[in-house]
């Protein structure tokens, strides 16, 4: 990795947008310039890892005192190009009820998009995954990276439980 963020990083290699869960097409950098991010690369028809890192996150976050949308924000991108915005906003109303805080929902962004700017994220972060072809499921890591505003790599987290004080 260099120096550069992530959303250089996006900008640079892709000019492909995202689309979130409400099916509006937006530049990775929107998602930066404001505070801190949470990104969470899964995917989001996933039937196991992925819903576990989720949930992870969701149960690291609920007890902070800083809320989504005010001091961060969560950006969860899929690396399904075969996703959708439904299936985003599917996994956006289930774990902003698990996270259970009214008013953060503009906190939470739920991406859908090209395999080129997913490739383009990926790499910008070191996030490797590997389509398995004959179940269409995803081998990746488990965890979160935290970003700086300027989408710049803060902090990794491994695995599926974080230490909320340490996020």
């Amino acid at each position: 990795q260099d120096d550069r963020s992530a959303a250089e990083a996006g900008r640079e290699r892709n000019r492909t947008p995202f689309v979130d869960e409400e099916g509006s097409t937006i530049p990775l950098s929107s998602c930066f310039g404001r505070r801190p991010v949470v990104l969470a690369l899964v995917f989001h028809r996933c039937p196991l890892l992925c819903n576990q890192v989720l949930a992870g996150l969701a149960r690291s976050l609920k007890p902070l005192p800083l809320l989504a949308g005010v001091d961060f924000d969560v950006v969860a991108v899929s690396i399904d190009p075969e996703d959708t915005p439904e299936s985003a906003k599917q996994k956006k109303i289930g774990y902003l009820e698990r996270y259970d805080r009214p008013g953060t929902e503009d906190g939470w962004k739920f991406l859908t998009g090209r395999k080129e700017s997913i490739d383009a994220l990926c790499d910008a972060v070191g996030f490797h995954y590997v389509q398995i072809p004959t179940t269409k499921q995803f081998a990746h890591a488990a965890g979160i990276v935290v970003l700086t505003p300027d989408g710049r790599t803060g902090q990794y987290f491994f695995g599926i439980d974080y230490p909320p004080k340490e996020v």
